[in-house]
């Protein structure tokens, strides 16, 4: 393993609003021990998950107690990460594009109760719109619209950069084509295509592209200069290099998102994030609840008062007040934006190379900010699993496997499992690679993705035989998966040939 390492830079500044007191801002005894705590905390996972970058921001009592970045933005060149260095912010872009959103029907440029095929017009076809006809832009922001959570058309493979843009041409043929989950309004079900559209719909609307919507309202609004969609050279030299969770000494790239952006495609600093979650805790001790129509605040689902989430921002109710907050991971970057305006205390976490930590970091110092007790997540079996094949070997791991799979010190998922596999695969490890998937296909045997990944794999390997069967396996459990129907298509073509 690469030593990481470190550079510390640490402000404490100061910063407040008219409604706290002078006296909730001193320095005292109490917050230097947890500033100390903190960069302890901070420094060794870094550590412990050979973390390339990370930049970190923490406001408590309503002002800013840390502000720094660790590490480097990129192993080669070793410039240091600092509180201005920019990272692609993945999810939690999304609160961008609920205040983007709000602010457009504040000025009636958007309506949020019209149905979102009034704004699509004869851009999509006359059966997408009976079939989309109950969807309205309120739907798409609050993950309540039925759409699925991907777009039809997706075939980037999860681990891998999104390289080539989401054009407007590929958004059109999936709302062509997409199939509801559920009727809108009906259940939450979270759509980074629901995203998508709704950010589209405010090009539409406002004659702007995303990009200069994010600078009009975001970035000049709140002074936020380093927040955009398209980096300057400045920018450019700031920006952090991603790598891969899998491997953290492998690099991989921004995504390329076009029409996707309005899902995650934003570029920021944590100096900027922290100004934008000091107006935001300031917003919510001087506004009244009530008032939905500030675009720095939740928009409440109707029907989940206690934990939910509206435009781009989760509610969740603790034991002693509520916290707000989005996060996001891009398989390179990731992101943590948290905070209580109770406790005027909040993080914000932005990094190079993702994973679970990152949330877990957040919990345990948001934790210690607002006097919860601090309960440690389960750990993930799969990347255990994946380091136990590469130590030892996979007739190990998998008895390791066994005996611990339904413990409570770990956590099983599907997807990452399948990475797993790919991770095996890209080191051209084809027999254990096949091995993983045949295994993840007896774990989720209802899943259209295992047999997709199997079928990718016996094509790796030349056996189209069994790719064929795995492939259409695959879509009988999901019809819809236009990427299985097109190797389907292309290995019958080439046979007949």
């Amino acid at each position: 393993m690469r030593k990481i390492i470190v550079f510390v830079f640490i402000t404490s500044i100061g910063i407040s609003y008219q409604s706290f007191s002078q006296s909730e801002i001193q320095s005292n005894d109490s917050e230097k021990l947890l500033v100390e705590w903190i960069n302890h905390k901070i420094d060794s996972v870094v550590q412990k998950n050979n973390i390339p970058a990370l930049s970190i921001g923490i406001i408590k009592n309503g002002h800013i107690i840390i502000e720094k970045g660790v590490g480097v933005l990129n192993r080669n060149h070793k410039q240091p990460a600092t509180k201005h260095s920019m990272y692609q912010i993945a999810s939690d872009t999304k609160k961008m594009t609920g205040a983007i959103v709000k602010n457009l029907v504040n000025e009636k440029t958007l309506e949020l109760d019209k149905p979102i095929i009034h704004y699509l017009g004869d851009r999509i076809e006359n059966q997408a719109k009976e079939r989309l006809k109950n969807i309205t832009l309120k739907h798409l922001l609050l993950h309540t619209s039925g759409l699925p959570y991907r777009q039809p058309t997706m075939t980037r493979e999860d681990g891998e950069p999104m390289l080539k843009p989401y054009t407007e041409k590929l958004l059109l043929q999936d709302l062509n084509m997409v199939t509801l989950k559920s009727e809108p309004g009906a259940e939450f079900g979270y759509s980074n295509f629901g995203y998508a559209i709704a950010g589209y719909i405010g090009e539409l609307a406002s004659k702007k592209t995303y990009a200069e919507l994010v600078q009009v309202y975001i970035s000049k609004k709140y002074d936020m200069i380093n927040t955009t969609i398209v980096l300057n050279s400045e920018q450019q030299k700031n920006l952090a290099t991603p790598y891969r969770k899998e491997d953290r000494n492998k690099e991989t790239s921004a995504f390329n998102m076009g029409k996707l952006s309005p899902a995650g495609g934003v570029y920021s600093t944590i100096h900027d994030l922290l100004k934008l979650m000091m107006l935001q805790m300031k917003v919510y001790a001087n506004t009244n609840k009530n008032e939905q129509s500030n675009p720095l605040m939740l928009h409440e689902n109707p029907t989940d008062k206690i934990n939910g989430y509206g435009f781009g921002l989760g509610k969740k109710v603790f034991d002693s007040g509520i916290q707000y907050g989005h996060g996001g991971d891009m398989d390179g970057f990731a992101s943590g934006y948290v905070f209580s305006p109770q406790y005027k205390s909040g993080v914000i976490i932005l990094t190079s190379s993702g994973g679970r930590w990152v949330g877990q970091l957040e919990k345990e110092i948001f934790a210690k900010l607002t006097n919860q007790k601090y309960i440690p997540p389960k750990k993930s079996i799969a990347l255990a699993f994946y380091n136990m094949i590469l130590d030892t070997n996979l007739g190990t791991a998998k008895k390791w496997f066994e005996e611990h799979k339904t413990s409570n010190t770990y956590y099983l998922k599907e997807e990452e499992m399948n990475n797993v596999g790919y991770a095996l695969l890209q080191q051209n490890k084809l027999n254990d690679a096949l091995e993983v998937f045949n295994y993840n296909v007896e774990l989720f045997p209802e899943s259209a993705n295992v047999y997709d990944s199997l079928g990718e794999c016996y094509l790796k390997m030349n056996n189209t035989e069994l790719a064929l069967k795995n492939y259409k396996k695959s879509i009988l459990i999901n019809p819809e998966n236009s990427n299985a129907k097109q190797v389907i298509e292309k290995i019958e073509l080439e046979h007949k040939n």
